[in-house]
């Protein structure tokens, strides 16, 4: 009796610290993998085309504290009193699904300040007494924007992850 497998399998790389937070996702102990991945690839999909609708069906659903900024990322609403602190929180989502497009925003600057970067100092190299904030992921960024930096960050970071600005990531009110 021959069987046959009809789930071929394939062998890629994963960064590890994706590994926890596909983990987290298990639905059960005994899940494997395989599974979140296909389930978290299959809900991509199929996610709906308005993510700021999803955002306000969550908003029902869930109590969250409010916050004077918000944005849209994949449908999962990202907040911050600040500015900056929006933008960090933005580099911390990004980190947990496509950590190589940060490494990518590092390399590009908005005149003379960098995006986000290792070290804190080249952030504002002209200006290092001007103020910056260490995300959770480890990437700095300055502290100090305003709206134009903020939506200029963000298209930077749309550009260097392959992310569709406007449809992947939105804001549901004008930031600032």
């Amino acid at each position: 009796m021959n069987a046959t497998n009809s789930n071929s399998t394939a062998q890629v790389a994963v960064y590890e610290t994706t590994i926890p937070s596909l983990v987290a996702l298990k639905q059960s102990p005994e899940e494997p993998l395989a599974d979140v991945i296909k389930r978290v690839t299959d809900a991509f999909r199929q996610r709906s085309d308005k993510p700021v609708l999803l955002a306000e069906q969550a908003k029902k659903k869930l109590p969250r504290k409010r916050y004077k900024h918000e944005i849209v990322f994949l449908d999962a609403v990202i907040a911050a009193n600040s500015l900056g602190e929006l933008y960090g929180n933005l580099v911390d989502a990004t980190f947990d699904i496509a950590p190589e497009a940060l490494d990518t925003l590092a390399g590009m600057k908005a005149r003379t300040r960098h995006y986000i970067a290792r070290d804190h100092l080249d952030i504002h190299p002209d200006s290092p007494h001007l103020p910056v904030l260490k995300t959770k992921s480890g990437w700095y960024v300055s502290k100090n924007i305003g709206t134009d930096d903020l939506l200029r960050g963000v298209r930077a970071l749309c550009k260097a992850g392959g992310i569709k600005d406007g449809q992947d990531v939105c804001y549901p009110a004008p930031p600032g």
